[in-house]
Order: C-alpha cells, then sequence, then structure tokens
C-alpha cells in the first residue's frame, strides 16, 4: 500500500509515515521512569512492544512535562512525546482535530482518568477508549480498613469505588494485571468489559542458576511514593527482623527504592542498609548477589512488580498471606513479546 497522502493532506499521519499503522495515544500521570517504580516500568514495556509491533505511538503524560533522560529515550525508541505548557493548553484542540487518525485511547490510573474524560468524551469521531488501572484503588483501601479498622480508611475506600465505577463506564474495555481485581469488577459491575493483563511484557532470557551459599542477605526494593510499601518495610524491620538476627546474626536488609522517606531513613543501622534509588544495572547485580527477597505487604492491591523481578532474577520470596490469591493470578508471569494477540484485539 502507499506511504505517502497527497499534497497537504492528512499531515498527522503522514509526518510519521503512518498511513498504513494503527495510530495509539497513551496517556499516564507523566513521563515513566521505569527504573524508580513498577507502575512506570509496566507503562514503558507496553510503549516499547507496541513500537516493535509497528504502531505509530503517542505520548501524553498528565503532567506534559519532558521527565529526563526518559522522555529523550522514548523519542529515541520512536514514541513521539507531547510535552509542554503550549501542548498542555491547546491538548483538547489537538484532541479533536486530530481523532480521525487515532484508532485507540489507552488511559492510565483513575486520576489521570478523571483529569481527561471531560475532553475524551466530547472526541468525534470517537476513537475506541481503553482504560488500564494498575490496582483497584477501593480494594487497596478496603483491605487497609479490613487491617487497621480505621474507619477513614474504610470512607476513602467507599469513595474510590464509586469513583472508580463512574470511571469503568467511560471506557470500552478496562484492563487490570490482577484476576482477583477482575473478577471483583465483574462482580459489582457485569456491564463492564474488563480482563486481566500482564504488568510486565518481557522476552524470556536466561537466568544464572540460584546458589544458596554464594548469596547473602535480604533485599527489599519498591517506590516509596506508595503508603503500602513505606508501611511494609517498617513493619519488617520492627517486628520480623530481629527473629531473623536472633537466629542469623550476621543477616542484613538491604532496602532500595527511589523517594526514599526519613522515616525509611531512619530504619539504617547495624543490620539495615538504605541505599535509596540504584541503576537498572546496579539493582541487577544486587539481585544476583542476594539470598532471598521479603515482600512483607500487609495491604494492597494488583500485581506487584518487586515480585515479577526477582521471579525472573531467580531469588527466593516470601509475601505476605493476605497478598498469595493475588500473586497466584496467571498474569503473575512475565510473557514473551511474540504473544501480542491481546494488543491486537485492542
Amino acid at each position: 500500500m502507499l506511504e505517502n497522502f497527497p499534497n497537504a493532506q492528512w499531515l498527522f499521519l503522514a509526518k510519521d509515515r503512518s498511513r498504513n499503522h494503527r495510530t495509539v495515544l497513551i496517556i499516564d500521570h507523566y513521563v515513566p521512569s521505569y527504573d524508580k517504580d513498577a507502575g512506570s516500568r509496566s507503562t514503558w514495556l507496553y510503549l516499547q512492544l507496541m513500537v516493535e509491533m509497528g504502531y505509530n505511538v503517542k505520548f501524553v503524560g498528565a503532567n506534559f512535562f519532558p521527565h529526563q533522560p526518559y522522555t529523550k529515550e522514548l523519542q529515541s525508541m520512536g514514541v513521539e512525546v507531547l510535552v509542554g505548557e503550549k501542548v498542555a493548553r491547546n491538548f483538547p484542540t489537538w484532541l479533536q482535530e486530530n481523532a480521525k487518525c487515532i484508532d485507540v485511547i489507552y488511559v492510565h490510573r483513575p486520576h489521570v482518568a478523571e483529569q481527561f474524560l471531560s475532553y475524551l468524551r466530547n472526541v468525534n469521531p470517537r476513537p475506541k477508549m481503553i482504560y488500564f488501572g494498575h490496582d483497584l484503588h477501593f480494594m487497596r483501601m478496603e483491605r487497609e480498613y479490613l487491617f487497621t479498622g480505621n474507619q477513614k480508611h474504610r470512607d476513602q475506600s467507599e469513595k474510590w469505588k464509586q469513583r472508580e465505577l463512574a470511571i469503568f463506564e467511560s471506557f470500552d474495555k478496562v484492563y487490570f494485571p490482577s484476576l482477583i481485581e477482575v473478577e471483583r469488577v465483574a462482580e459489582i459491575a457485569p456491564a463492564v468489559d474488563v480482563s486481566a493483563i500482564p504488568l510486565y511484557v518481557m522476552e524470556r532470557s536466561e537466568v544464572e542458576p540460584y546458589s544458596w551459599q554464594d548469596r547473602v542477605d535480604i533485599l527489599f526494593v519498591a517506590g516509596f511514593n506508595h503508603s503500602p510499601n513505606i508501611d511494609a518495610v517498617c513493619w519488617f524491620v520492627k517486628e520480623i527482623l530481629p527473629l531473623v538476627v536472633a537466629a542469623c546474626p550476621d543477616i542484613k536488609l538491604n532496602v532500595v527504592g527511589s523517594n526514599t522517606p526519613d522515616s525509611v531513613k531512619a530504619l539504617a543501622g547495624k543490620h539495615v542498609i538504605v541505599h535509596g534509588y540504584l541503576s537498572d544495572d546496579e539493582l541487577a547485580e544486587r539481585y544476583r548477589q542476594t539470598r532471598m527477597v521479603a515482600v512483607p505487604l500487609r495491604f494492597g492491591a494488583g500485581v506487584k512488580g518487586k515480585i515479577l523481578r526477582p521471579c525472573s532474577m531467580v531469588c527466593h520470596w516470601l509475601p505476605q498471606p493476605s497478598e498469595q490469591r493475588d500473586l497466584l493470578s496467571p498474569t503473575l508471569y512475565s510473557i514473551s513479546r511474540k504473544h501480542q494477540q491481546t494488543l491486537r484485539k485492542s
């Protein structure tokens, strides 16, 4: 088929030579910092996959800020990243003018969906609208209430449930990474077309054999902008680590993660090393040295990147019982990029 259009026509597609390619607009809270949190890594991997599949991919961060080096890396990958104050001001106009060229709009996270739905509802012609929730916010708050008994968490859960249900009704398709969340949505909103997709999409690769005697210590990895992660490491250090140290006096806990708050930094001591942010390569080396990964979450929702990564690195890990049902979902496991049917159907 011809790639070129008649002169000065269909410029949106012509400038990318994408006449014969599907166009996908991805909207998330910011340019994904794939080495700092699991949600960003998920978004990044799907962007990478879509480019490899030949899609014409556009990305919008809700803050329209060109976070670096991630924006340049996306652009080098072949993703057009819409950033800047002028773009933000004119985004509704841009969206309406180019809607006829966009096949799918793929929106991440509830607060982002709420921010953009007023524009998206008025687009004509209307592209297919897909929502990826990452986790059910109301379920996370519900679990926190069941754990703490704090009425505030119950009230927050109910408010989030109403907000998320309203969001689902505005989309043609809804995805979550956990089958448990898919079942819950289907139960409370049977009219919603909801399915599970993997959190991460990665190539299968050879891994080094696990040798217990050649590894040392315990590793906890998390993005500390997420409050359940702060609760998890503080609880583990206070309640569990002393029992481990009593049996293994030389053991140490390595705490790794971006945006480390003072409450976590204060945990540092003889048996706790708080590293803060490590690059992907540094973290991979830390996994190779680690005997066991701790994932002591007491409440939460979704599928955990902190589980997927050690599984791929052949580390031993022990989840909390409250998380085990989620983690047994088939979507726990990373899939090879050759398995692209779900995206093609979208």
